[in-house]
Parts: C-alpha cells; structure tokens; sequence
C-alpha cells in the first residue's frame, strides 16, 4: 500500500476520473476526485458521487468521526440493517464498536463515507477497507442508512472505494456475509467477479476480484497503467 492516503488518492485519481465513463453501469458517475477527501469543509462541492441526479459529498472517516458514525448506526439504520451489517442482533449500538469502526489509519484501514446532500453532518453511506495482518486479501464492508437504500448509493460508493484499491494494487477483496442476505452479492458484483465460498454457522465468506474494466471504463486497447499492473499482478508476471 502507498506510505500514506495522499499518495493513495494522488495514484487514484486518473483512475477514478475514468469511472465517470462505466457510469451507466453503476446508475452514478463520479464527480471531481481532485481533492483531499479529508476535508473539514461541508460545502456540496469538491469530491463526491453524483447518484441518479444528487450529488452525495464524499470524506474518509477518522478517529473524531466517533459520534457522527454512532449516530449513522444507531439512528440511520433500523436494527435489521444492523443485524444484516453486523450479522448479529444489535438493538443498540456500544460507542466502543463506533470508535473502533471509526479509528482508520487511511493507509491499512480506510472509510470513506458519502454525506447526506440535506444534511452534511450526518452520513448517508459507508464503505471500509481493512488489510488483515495475515496478509491475505483485503476485507471490505458497506452499509447504507435506511432512507438512502435501493438508489444505488451504496454501489458507487464501493466502486469508488473498488478503484482506489486497485489504484493501490490490491485487485482482490474478502468480504463475509449473512447467507440470507443476497444484497451484498448483487453489489459486489457490479465492481467485479464474485466467488462464494461455503456457508458456516450462516455466514458466507465471499472473494470478489475487482475488474478494472467495469471501473475504469477502460478498453483491451488503451488499459491505464493501474490495468496493466493489475493484470501482470494477476498473471504472476514481473512488473516493469
């Protein structure tokens, strides 16, 4: 992973600016990547997604996110999205799990979250990025509060979460869902091939390897440099 997630963001930008292309796909485009996504302003301009014509301002989340993502979980989401979230009962939620959630690094941790265009305080949307310590492909998870469900929010915003990843050369991802809950799987599907593994005690574990393709929106014939490097990585060639 880059030193830091400036250079991560710097690495990513061409290729996030090439999503807007793969828009259609996604029911979204991606609106002016240029920016630090770590930004105290909470104007509705600069780095976000443009979702069925509304505009969602985009941020990574820190350590002094605490309350605002205790509030996303606890007032944004009924309890079944937090079952289905969490794959466990969860009536309330502990401040301790917000910290925790909350507390990325923006290198082996990251979240980014989409704001609610009426109300910039609040969180529409988030998605999370952890590398695991055993080394193996990076865990993913996603939630989106209830009155900003089925607008495919929460598509976008892991595509944009997806190309970043990519950008970074990590092109795989693992994910563990609840096996009675399907949605996940369509999501993930939209930023690239889902493998489902075996269900145990009701949760599947699931691999996705990110396509740069439905990404990017780039063609065989002009594949950006985060492409390229992907598919010699997937190929077990040697990077130039």
């Amino acid at each position: 992973m880059p030193s830091s997630s400036q250079s991560l963001l710097r690495t990513a930008r061409s290729a996030a600016g090439r999503l807007a292309h793969s828009a259609a796909g996604l029911g979204a485009g991606v609106a002016d990547i240029t920016g630090d996504l770590r930004t105290s302003s909470l104007a509705i301009t600069g780095p976000g997604v443009a979702v069925k014509g509304r505009f969602y301002p985009v941020r990574t989340l820190a350590a002094e996110d605490t309350e605002t993502l205790l509030d996303f979980l606890q007032n944004g989401m009924s309890e079944e999205s937090r079952r289905l979230r969490f794959m466990t009962a969860m009536p309330s939620v502990p401040e301790s799990a917000a910290a925790w959630l909350a507390d990325r690094d923006g290198e082996s941790r990251v979240a980014l979250a989409a704001l609610d265009p009426d109300d910039p305080q609040r969180l529409a949307a988030v998605v999370e990025y952890a590398l695991l310590p055993s080394g193996e492909s990076p865990e993913v998870a996603f939630a989106v509060a209830d009155r900003f469900q089925g607008k495919g929010l929460g598509s976008t915003l892991l595509a944009m979460l997806a190309t970043m990843s990519v950008a970074a050369g990590q092109p795989e991802w693992s994910c563990d869902v609840l096996a009675d809950n399907p949605g996940p799987m369509h999501i993930l599907a939209k930023v690239g091939t889902v493998h489902p593994g075996d269900v145990v005690r009701g949760v599947r574990h699931v691999t996705v390897e990110l396509e740069p393709t439905l990404l990017f929106g780039a063609s065989a014939r002009e594949p950006t440099v985060a492409v390229t490097r992907w598919r010699r990585r997937r190929s077990g060639a040697t990077a130039p």
